[in-house]
């Protein structure tokens, strides 16, 4: 690119760069009025900040908050304009803007979306929580008439508000609220692509938990919403990856992983790795993750590497890898004490299994954290031969497992004290226990399309099936796409495959 094409142009000939963003928004899209403004960066800076700064102004609010260096550099550009101190941002490497007395609700919103996101790819989540939490704590103040002028903006803001209060920790379940508006007024307003990544981020936020029939819900809208993203679907298959491993079904969950591999992953880095530590069951593919652990840590300032849910994903990685001992820090969330538990376990401390699982067991914990700790202390106590303490938690555990399709949890003991504790209930172990595999698949489908697998084994054409069932052909259809996703086939063959190790047959034909 040549000087004279990032000359400030004349009014007359080419109108202000302001102008020229507005029509490029008009013609290209906000992107590309975005990309016009890096073009003209260097040169507007130097001899035309104030004319710059009205140009930023002029984008779209949601460009602002999915770009949030943006934001940044109209601070360096205010600075620049009141003469002040341009360098301020730079030389403390944080960043923190308060909306000026007087600017409208849009500009604080904006303003404090984009702080918050910048905050927290710096790794300062908590800074970007509390930024988060101020624009909300303005939008819910705000009046319907001032808020009904935002509502092309809200579910780019509700997202990144998610986004900010999950990554800082969220143990209140905030981020669960963000994500389902940002869905719902995507919706509303038309914004399908905006609702299909909401839809992933609260897919992937159950699932992490361990709450994965409501997980795979969020994972059909996902997919069901928009067309797909290259820029944000990693989410949608790292999310469907974990469904698949805890299901014990590792053919599907490679798949998943391989399909991720080609999305920019994001700030999802360290959650992608956990998932793929307990998807790897070989030494190779063991080998394989370790690896990239460490070129991860290697690349990734401390501060995030180390902050919040980042930091819980490395040391569940770690743990996975088996590279993690007991932390004799103090613990501060049930999921600390639920690794730590997994690291006493495999060196057989069973007293302090018994007493780090009570930290790991109330209503406070996931469904996820608080099976493996029901299941720990569970194991535990049966190797102290305390049977009755022992049947109680292990049949706790189960019914997390059960009803959530955890059963990769029971990887987390050993076969014996599996079977044992499984015996002792009078349960029988077998694949529906232990691992979980196509049983937990199974246990996903609704009654029709069980009903509509069990017809697949037979050698009937579609057609006839729809009769049988008394559904139109096109609704048989639906119905088969919709069981092929669920299961992770592509063919009848496949499906039906599944229907005979499970043991299922159909009926003679009326």
């Amino acid at each position: 690119m040549t000087a004279n094409e990032t000359e400030p142009p004349s009014h007359e000939s080419r109108g202000t760069l302001r102008e020229r963003v507005l029509d490029e928004v008009a013609r290209n899209g906000a992107q590309a009025a975005a990309a016009l403004i890096g073009s003209a960066w260097d040169r507007y800076s130097a001899t035309a900040p104030a004319e710059l700064l009205d140009a930023v102004r002029a984008l779209p609010g949601e460009i602002l908050i999915d770009n949030p260096g943006l934001i940044v550099a109209a601070n360096y550009l205010q600075q620049l304009v009141a003469e002040t101190d341009p360098d301020r941002v730079e030389r403390t490497q944080q960043f923190s803007i308060t909306p000026a007395s007087g600017s409208t609700l849009a500009q604080q919103l904006v303003i404090l979306t984009g702080t918050s996101a910048t905050q927290r790819m710096r790794g300062d989540f908590a800074d970007a929580r509390a930024s988060a939490a101020d624009a909300r704590r303005r939008f819910e103040a705000a009046s319907d008439v001032e808020t009904a002028k935002l509502l092309q903006h809200l579910p780019h803001l509700f997202v990144q508000w998610g986004r900010s209060l999950e990554t800082a920790g969220d143990g209140r379940g905030e981020a669960h609220h963000e994500y389902e508006e940002s869905y719902r007024l995507a919706l509303h307003t038309e914004q399908h692509q905006a609702g299909r990544r909401a839809a992933g981020h609260l897919a992937w936020y159950l699932a992490e938990r361990g709450r994965l029939r409501a997980a795979q819900d969020w994972l059909r809208r996902a997919r069901d919403t928009g067309e797909a993203q290259v820029g944000y679907d990693a989410v949608i298959h790292l999310t469907a990856a974990l469904i698949h491993t805890d299901g014990g079904d590792r053919g599907a969950a490679a798949v998943d992983l391989a399909r991720m591999s080609v999305h920019p992953i994001g700030d999802y880095w360290a959650a992608a790795l956990w998932v793929r530590s307990t998807h790897a069951a070989t030494a190779e593919e063991r080998a394989l993750v370790e690896a990239d652990l460490e070129v991860e840590l290697a690349r990734r300032p401390p501060a995030i590497a180390g902050g919040a849910m980042n930091a819980h994903y490395l040391r569940a990685a770690a743990v996975n890898l088996g590279r993690f001992g007991v932390d004799e820090r103090e613990w501060t969330t049930p999921g600390d004490a639920a690794l730590n538990a997994i690291a006493a376990y495999r060196r057989g401390a069973f007293h302090a299994v018994i007493d780090m699982t009570q930290h790991a067991i109330g209503p406070e914990a996931s469904p996820r954290i608080r099976a493996a700790a029901l299941l720990l202390h569970a194991a535990a106590a049966a190797g102290l031969n305390r049977s009755s303490a022992a049947s109680e938690h292990f049949e706790r555990a189960r019914a997390i497992i059960d009803r959530e399709g955890l059963f990769r949890t029971y990887d987390l003991i050993d076969v014996d004290a599996l079977e044992d504790l499984a015996g002792s209930r009078g349960v029988p172990v077998s694949a529906s226990v232990v691992g979980g595999g196509e049983a937990a698949l199974l246990s996903t489908l609704s009654k029709r399309e069980q009903e509509v697998l069990v017809q697949l084994v037979s050698d009937r054409s579609l057609a006839v099936i729809a009769g049988d069932l008394f559904v139109s052909p096109n609704t048989l259809k639906t119905t088969v796409r919709r069981l092929y996703r669920k299961l992770g086939v592509n063919s009848r063959q496949e499906a039906a495959d599944i229907a005979h190790r499970a043991g299922l047959r159909p009926q003679p034909p009326r």
